[in-house]
């Protein structure tokens, strides 16, 4: 009993953090502490971070990222991105698939892309995944599938960073993520 005591507490506990943080970031009350970042090194972060998710749900997790990928951002802000796309990524998965993170320059902006070879999102749910508490796949409760507020919050943090997040999805062939910001973005207040 006090074991789903402690886990309800710990999934409550996530909510309030998610609403207050998306809360701060809607209402452009967030300042961000943008320094020079190693985007590589911190995909490479984010990605050892969550192997063993990956090893432990039999998936392969590789990540692409070459060296020299310098952004001004905020490292922890883009750190939760990554993280959530990721996490994301390695849930709608099933075992035996495969998810990639690569990153690019592309026309003085980076783009990092998370692919996997997961059961992808209906087309008519695609417009819908970056809005709060919207859940493309029906199935996944509180209890299975995190606050519904990642996504939401991931568009807010690229955005205060001066970047775009997309979506692009083919059912049973997986879904692909894209962050892009530029090579030197701004930042503080959010704007």
């Amino acid at each position: 009993f006090l074991t789903i005591i402690d886990s309800e507490t710990d999934r409550l506990v996530k909510l309030v953090d998610d609403l207050l943080d998306l809360s701060l970031l809607e209402s452009k009350r967030v300042t961000l502490d943008p320094k020079p970042v190693d985007l590589g090194g911190l995909i490479a972060h984010t990605v050892d971070k969550l192997r063993p998710i990956a090893d432990h749900s039999q998936l392969t997790l590789v990540q692409s990222a070459p060296a020299g990928i310098v952004v001004f951002a905020d490292a922890d802000r883009l750190e939760q991105v990554f993280t959530n796309l990721v996490d994301n990524a390695l849930k709608y998965t099933p075992p035996g698939g495969r998810v990639e993170v690569q990153a690019r320059p592309v026309n003085g902006e980076v783009e990092v892309a998370v692919h996997d070879s997961g059961q992808g999102i209906q087309p008519e749910d695609l417009p819908h995944v970056f809005e709060r508490f919207y859940r493309a796949d029906r199935s996944r409760t509180r209890g299975s599938g995190g606050t519904g507020l990642g996504l939401a919050i991931a568009k807010h943090i690229v955005e205060a960073h001066g970047g775009r997040i997309s979506v692009s999805s083919r059912l049973n062939e997986g879904t692909t993520f894209k962050v892009t910001i530029p090579l030197s973005s701004g930042g503080g207040a959010i704007q």
